[in-house]
Parts: structure tokens; C-alpha cells; sequence
């Protein structure tokens, strides 16, 4: 069933938001996500689920016995598209409705397929499909789905929809914003109605709009795969009446025997066997009157808690959420299809005693039940991720906890995080507010006489994050109660906003070539297909001549309305002296010279010191993992052509160059420089701390460095006896650097922060050495670059070095989360 088709030479869509009862992840994201997501519309694609539904998929991880298999657990929840729960208590959150808007085109898929691939391939599904475009005169479509968009507004201030994070919601709204055009439609004359049970009950509903038009009910066919405990439903026909017709499949309709057995004693009360080829998993009511005939389809069974109640909450014990539309026609026999086709068809010769019902599939019918309290002692957190532009990262952790059972004023919360891709967990620690923690905030509202609602705030390393949110991440909070117990809160998905500006700073970077030229280096030299390579070079001449003709105003400097929020970001430098050439070595040459200017430049920006490190740390790289192939192609026969000098000579300039015996590089300028920037930003009083500016030295420089000594020691000398005599302890210096003092990098080097220095080396490595071997030049490369634990001994071997010269060595002893490989290294350097 392919009801998301969209017209792929003009998607004008920016937004999705999907309901569904029952999710099928893999499914959703291999098939019906890229229909979602479409290419302008970003990550706004919010499917909303059941809340119980909602768990099961955070549970899949481990469990064996779910429907919810490994294999279909979430890997883009929370990055490519948000699941958000509706807690609807006792209740079942269960409409099937798309909803895709823009600003020049609203589309909606209401019916009863959920969002699995049964739903989707092999079930027996009703769904109906509307479209239109801005400006139409189509005033019924129009407002079709005005009320659909009215739903989703109503639906978010719902009590049942409180749960939610901050980015889910600022997605959610991001959609029904761009189509707000959609409310400036007048009510028209209607043949067709969205409705939903938000506020009254469906069926009131819809014999409201039937009475309105002057029509009477004469018979009423259903058709739903559900009945629920009671045939409420048929005998509100019934009761008055009127003939009413249940068509019900053989093995797959959910009905008690002895009900039905009791209400078809009554001489308007029917029942007819529905064939079909596949399970019927649709909902249709036909009403018939003397005038016309009325079809309501949507997710709603023919159950009470789906047509005779309101939709419920946490806290209350009415019925499911549920929506569908109503349509009215003259042709009585406009909707026979549906009951007489090849594929689906009725018999009246119908057996109840014969009759074999189905087993429960979905959920059982509303139960009377006493009030619903909140009696958890620590709710799931939601956790909203939000990446900045250039470094760093900001975790909202909102979370309500049982004050009677907990003091959150006394107690540390631990947030485990859970990589489902790679099974790896890491654990943060949420300190309370009495804590004098100058990187924790912390917010407290109070919910009822028992429970409080605490909003955490706590700045973390963007390369940590960054190794969690790819893939699928859960996460869930553990708490020691007074009697010492540990509780465990349910699991959620995080959600992760995307950096701000990351479309103008990505750019930005592109125009620098900090990305291209690596990738295109030895394809630039190797490549047999000369056309090819010619187009590589015409390439990044571009590149050069882009950034020659202007700079890229990412600061969004010159905005006149001073309203508009100012963008975080750095103004790229104009490189007018830069030539293009047709030489590959020359151009290669040209971006060496223009991203060491860049840098001496970016060592003066005080607005913005973040951007710089970034900027810097972007340039780092690519000239690491330039020199990497440029040192492994000029060893190679037959390419004099390479400009082999240009490691030696940049490494030099950049790294290790010495003046008056002191340490006087281009990067050891930056490092002081951004201190001195940091200082006096904190004697002013702004964000920005020496703190903050040492965490991006740790996270987006030091690895750059380390890297740097390995090429240094590893290609550009033969021994590490000739790599310190040219290069001295200039890379330990460099390494210390990016530290307050050796108090602080002792008790930096944990087997955690150990960890990702090593994964960004990586990181930073081995995409170099895939290019070079798919050109079968690998073999040039030391065998460090080759072998994952090799690199990783020869990374900890330069911190040891650094954590020897900057004499933490007998600190890092008494640090418990100590990695003894590098303490040891540490100690072999001080004997030496």
C-alpha cells in the first residue's frame, strides 16, 4: 500500500508528523522515512505512539520475548526523525494519520494502517488521501485539512501529550507553522469531516452531522477487526431500532462469542461473514438514510472506548484517542466496494456457532478501573541533546521525581546512556541543586504534594556525545533512595537537535577545502582517468577562487533588524593573494599556505573563540591528513610530481618551530592567544571561561597534535631518536599546553577521556588510509597508521610524554580511573 507517494520533481513539503498505535521501526526507517523526511525538510518528521508502545521499543534492546526484535529496534530515533509518547493511562493512543505541510502544500493519510509493514504491505487497510496546494479555490479539501491541523494543535495542549521534550516539540510546531496558511481558509459547505474524540465522542459526532443535513439513520454495516469486551457499539443501534450489520472475519475478528449470540436474538441485528485473501485490519461504519449514505473509516474499532468516549489521559479512565474522516454521497451503493470486491466480499449466511473469533492483537477494550495515580518514584527522562554550532554540547535532562521517596536536593542521579549499535554505555552524573557545581543548573517545579519536576542543565564534551547519538541512543536515570535502595527509571530515546548554523558553517568550511582536498588528494595524483582528475582539479580551483573573490559572512554581521537573533559563527578570510593553477601541486600547495594565514588570523577573533577552535581544528585536520598522504605518495615510485616538501616544511611552521629557545609555532601562538582571549572574557563577565576554552583545546585540538607527532615521528623521521633530535618535546609541549597545569591533566586522562582522544584519532586517520588503499598504496603508510592497537600504543606513548613534561606523572598515580598503559609510558619517558 503506497499511500506516501509524493511528487519527487517537486516536494514542497517541510514536515511530517505520523500517528500510530503499533511501530515497526526498521520498517519505517528503511521504507517510509525518506517519504517523510523529504529533502527540504530538514529533521522535522515526528511520529507520536502510543506511550506503552513507546517503551517496547526502548526494551527491544535485550528481550527476547518482545514483538519488537533486535533487529527492529530504532537507529535514527532522535537524529533523522523523533518518537515522542502520548501517555493516555489506562487508555490506548491509537489514530493513524500523516500529516506532511509547507508553506505551498498540506497533505494527510487518515485510515487504519499503523506504521509496520503489515500496516503497510499485507493487512486490509482503509485509508484516504488529501491533498492540496497554497492558494487553492479546492475550499472542502482546504478545510479537511485545516481540521487535521487544528487536531495536531489540540492534540499538543492535551493533557496526554505533556511528556514531551524540547526539540520534539519545537519540531512538531515547526510544521504546523509552516502550514498556519491553511487557517486563513473560511468554513465552506462540507461533505467530508475530519474528526477525532479529543473533546466529544465520535459517534456523538457523527450522528450530529447526519441530523444536521436532515438526514434519519435507516441501517448501519461495520466493519473492524475489534468489538471489544461488550457490543456497546451495535446496540446503540440497535436499541433503536435500526437494522445494523457486523461483518466479521472468520479467525481474525475480536468479539465475545456470548455477546454476540445474545444481541443477534434481536430482529434488526445481523451478522455476515467477511472473506478476504488477507487479515482486515480496516474500520468502516456505513450509515445509510433515505437521502444518501455516510462512511466514517479511520482507526476507530467498533469498540466503546473508541466511538462512545473521549479520548483519556494519564490520569483518567476514559477512552482511546482515536480519528478518522466522515464523508457523505447521494449513491447509496457508492461504498459497496468496500463489501463486495474480489478481494474482500460478505455472505449472509452467516453461523454463529460455526463462527471461531480472533485472538487479541491489538489491546483489550477500556476496563472500569479506580483512579490512576502516579505512584513511580522516578519518571523516564527526557533527554534533549543540543549541539552547538562549533564545539560542544548542552543536555537538558527533565525528569519528575517522588519527593516522598527522594530528596533531589540531597541525591546524585546517574543518567545511563546505552549505543544500541555498538552496545556501549557511558554514565553521566546529575549533581542536585545544594552542590556548588558551576556547570550544572538546575531547575525544580513542583507537580503535586509528592512529586517534583526537576530540568537539569549540564555542558558536556560535543566528541562524547557525538559517539552516542549515531546509531540510536537510550538512555535511563538511577537514583539511591534514603533506605539505600537503587531505583531505575524507564528507558528513553534521546533526542539530539542539530548544531545551529551547521548549513552556513559547513559551507563555510567546504569553501575552505578543509574537507574536499583530503578526500580528493589521491584521487588528485592517482587516478588513471585524466578527465576524471582534471575534474577534481577544475574543483578545487573553485574552492580557491570562492574564497578569493569574498568572504562567507557567517556571523551574520550587517543584520540591520536588531530583532533578528545574531548567528554564532566566524567570518571566513578573504584569500585574495591565492591562485588557482593547473598544476596539482601547486593547488595543493596554495590551500597549505592559505589555511596556515587562516590561522594566524583566527588567532586574533575574541567575538567568537569557539568558531576559531573549531576553524582551527577543521585546518588541523586537513593538513594532518594531507601530510599523511603526501608523505606515503612521495615514497612512492613514479610521482615526481608530488609536492613531498610540503609535510617538513608545515610542520615546522606549524607544530615546532622555535624562537629566542622558546616554543614559537603557529599553533602555540593560537593556544596563548585563546587563554588570553578567555581570561579577559571571564573578567568581563560572559560565557565564555578558561575552563570552556581548555575543553575545546582537549576535545578538538590535542587529538590534532597527537596526530601530528605520529606523522612527524613515524613518517617524517626514521627512528624516534631522530624524531626527537629534529623535533625535540615540542609536540608534548603542545600537548600540555591544551591543559590549566599537570594537577589538570592528570585528572583529565581517565580511561573515558583516554577513550575518545583515541576514537577522534581515529577518526582522523582512517579515512586517509581507506583512500590510500583503495588505490592499493597503503603498503607506503607505517604500519602504526594500519594497526588499530599499534596506533592506539603510540598515541598513549606522546601523552605519556606530554604527562611527563608537564611532570604529572606522580599525580596521575592517584587517580582512580587511571589508564595504566599510559601511566607507564608516562614513566618510561621520565626515566629516559
Amino acid at each position: 500500500m503506497n499511500i506516501l507517494k509524493l511528487d519527487q520533481e517537486d516536494r514542497s513539503v517541510t514536515g511530517t508528523i505520523a500517528t500510530t498505535y503499533t511501530f515497526g521501526p526498521r520498517f519505517f526507517e528503511s521504507q517510509i522515512l525518506d517519504a517523510c523526511a523529504d529533502r527540504h525538510s530538514g529533521r522535522n518528521t515526528v511520529v507520536l505512539v502510543d506511550s506503552d508502545t513507546y517503551a517496547e521499543t526502548t526494551k527491544s534492546l535485550g528481550s527476547k520475548n518482545n514483538d519488537l526484535r533486535i533487529s527492529d529496534r530504532p537507529k535514527a530515533a532522535g537524529s533523522r526523525y523523533y518518537l515522542a509518547p502520548v501517555d493516555s493511562g489506562p487508555s490506548t493512543f491509537h489514530p493513524k494519520v500523516v500529516y506532511q505541510a509547507g508553506e505551498k502544500r498540506a497533505n494527510a493519510f487518515i485510515g487504519s494502517a499503523n506504521l509496520t509493514q503489515q500496516g503497510y504491505t499485507s493487512n486490509r487497510e482503509v485509508v484516504t488521501a488529501v491533498s492540496v496546494e497554497a492558494e487553492t479555490d479546492n475550499l472542502r479539501t482546504a478545510n479537511l485539512l485545516k481540521d487535521c491541523r487544528s487536531y495536531f494543535v489540540q492534540l499538543r495542549q492535551h493533557s496526554a501529550a505533556t511528556e514531551w521534550g524540547e526539540i520534539v516539540t519545537d519540531r512538531y510546531q515547526t510544521v504546523l507553522d509552516d502550514s498556519n496558511w491553511l487557517t486563513d481558509y473560511s468554513d465552506a459547505a462540507q461533505d467530508t469531516w475530519f474528526l477525532h474524540n479529543l473533546n466529544t465522542p465520535l459517534l456523538d459526532q457523527i450522528r450530529t452531522r447526519i441530523q444536521k443535513n436532515g438526514d434519519q439513520i435507516t441501517a448501519v454495516d461495520i466493519i473492524a477487526p475489534f468489538y471489544g469486551t461488550s457490543l456497546a457499539v451495535p446496540r446503540e443501534f440497535t436499541g433503536d431500532g435500526i437494522e445494523t450489520t457486523l461483518h466479521l472475519q472468520d479467525g481474525d475478528t475480536q468479539i465475545d462469542i456470548e455477546e454476540l449470540e445474545e444481541w443477534l436474538d434481536s430482529p434488526v441485528s445481523h451478522a455476515a461473514t467477511l472473506n478476504a485473501d488477507r487479515y482486515v485490519h480496516g474500520k468502516v461504519l456505513l450509515f445509510r438514510t433515505e437521502s444518501g449514505c455516510y462512511c466514517f473509516s479511520g482507526s476507530a474499532n467498533g469498540s466503546r472506548s473508541a466511538l462512545l468516549t473521549t479520548a483519556g489521559s494519564p490520569k483518567s479512565t476514559v477512552g482511546n484517542h482515536e480519528a478518522g474522516v466522515l464523508r457523505r454521497v447521494d449513491n447509496h451503493s457508492q461504498y459497496e466496494y468496500l463489501l463486495d470486491g474480489e478481494k474482500i466480499y460478505t455472505t449472509d449466511d452467516f453461523d454463529v456457532n460455526a463462527f471461531t473469533p480472533g485472538v487479541l492483537t491489538e489491546f483489550d477494550d477500556l476496563q472500569e478501573s479506580t483512579t490512576d495515580e502516579h505512584s513511580s518514584i522516578l519518571s523516564a527522562p527526557i533527554v534533549s541533546v543540543y549541539q552547538r554550532a562549533h564545539s560542544g554540547a548542552r543536555i537538558i535532562v527533565e525528569v519528575t521525581i517522588n519527593t516522598e521517596q527522594i530528596d533531589p536536593q540531597r541525591s546524585e542521579l546517574s543518567l545511563e546512556i546505552d549505543r544500541i549499535d555498538s552496545g556501549e554505555s557511558t554514565t553521566l552524573t546529575l549533581y542536585p541543586a545544594d552542590r556548588s557545581r558551576r556547570d550544572i543548573d538546575l531547575e525544580a517545579q513542583t507537580v503535586d504534594d509528592s512529586h517534583q519536576r526537576l530540568r537539569y542543565s549540564k555542558p558536556t564534551h560535543r566528541n562524547q556525545i557525538r559517539r552516542f547519538v549515531k546509531g540510536g541512543c537510550r538512555v535511563r536515570l538511577a537514583v539511591e533512595t534514603a533506605s539505600g535502595e537503587e531505583v531505575k527509571s524507564g528507558f528513553r530515546w534521546i533526542e539530539t537537535s542539530p548544531p545551529d548554523d551547521t548549513e552556513e558553517t559547513g559551507k563555510a568550511t567546504e569553501r575552505a577545502g578543509t574537507d574536499t582536498v583530503p578526500q580528493s588528494m589521491s584521487d588528485l595524483f592517482l587516478l588513471d582517468d585524466i578527465e576524471r582528475r582534471e575534474g577534481i582539479l577544475t574543483s578545487i580551483n573553485g574552492v580557491i577562487a570562492g574564497l578569493r573573490e569574498g568572504t562567507a559572512d557567517i556571523a551574520g554581521e550587517g543584520e540591520k533588524n536588531q530583532n533578528t537573533k545574531r548567528r554564532e559563527g566566524i567570518r571566513v578570510r578573504n584569500w585574495g593573494s591565492a591562485s588557482t593553477s593547473s598544476d596539482p601541486s601547486s593547488a595543493i600547495t596554495t590551500f597549505y599556505n592559505e589555511w596556515m594565514e587562516d590561522m594566524t588570523e583566527l588567532s586574533e577573533v575574541k567575538t567568537d573563540p569557539d568558531g576559531a577552535f573549531d576553524a582551527v581544528a577543521a585546518r588541523l585536520r586537513a593538513i594532518n591528513q594531507c601530510n599523511i598522504q603526501l608523505e606515503a605518495l612521495g615514497r612512492a615510485d613514479g610521482h615526481e610530481d608530488i609536492p613531498s616538501h610540503l609535510p617538513t616544511e608545515i610542520t615546522n611552521r606549524l607544530y615546532t618551530r622555535q624562537e629566542y629557545g622558546q616554543l614559537g609555532s603557529r599553533l602555540h601562538w593560537f593556544l596563548t592567544r585563546g587563554r588570553d582571549a578567555a581570561e579577559g572574557a571571564e573578567s568581563d563577565g560572559t560565557s565564555i571561561t578558561v575552563e570552556t576554552i581548555y575543553s575545546w583545546c582537549q576535545e578538538d585540538i590535542l587529538p590534532n597534535i597527537i596526530v601530528g607527532a605520529l606523522i612527524a615521528e613515524h613518517q617524517l623521521a626514521s627512528s624516534t631518536e631522530e624524531y626527537h633530535r629534529y623535533f625535540g618535546t615540542s609536540f608534548e609541549q603542545l600537548a600540555s599546553d591544551c591543559f590549566a597545569d599537570e594537577v589538570a591533566f592528570a585528572h583529565w586522562a581517565t580511561t573515558e577521556s583516554v577513550g575518545l582522544t583515541l576514537v577522534t584519532i581515529g577518526e582522523i586517520i582512517e579515512p586517509v588510509v581507506g583512500q590510500l588503499d583503495r588505490h592499493g598504496y597503503a603498503k607506503e603508510l607505517p604500519y602504526v597508521f594500519r594497526d588499530t592497537n599499534r596506533l592506539e600504543d603510540a598515541s598513549l606513548r606522546v601523552l605519556g610524554r606530554a604527562l611527563a613534561k608537564a611532570g604529572g606523572t606522580e599525580v596521575y598515580k592517584t587517580v582512580s580511573d587511571r589508564n595504566q598503559k599510559l601511566l607507564q609510558f608516562a614513566l618510561n619517558s621520565e626515566r629516559r
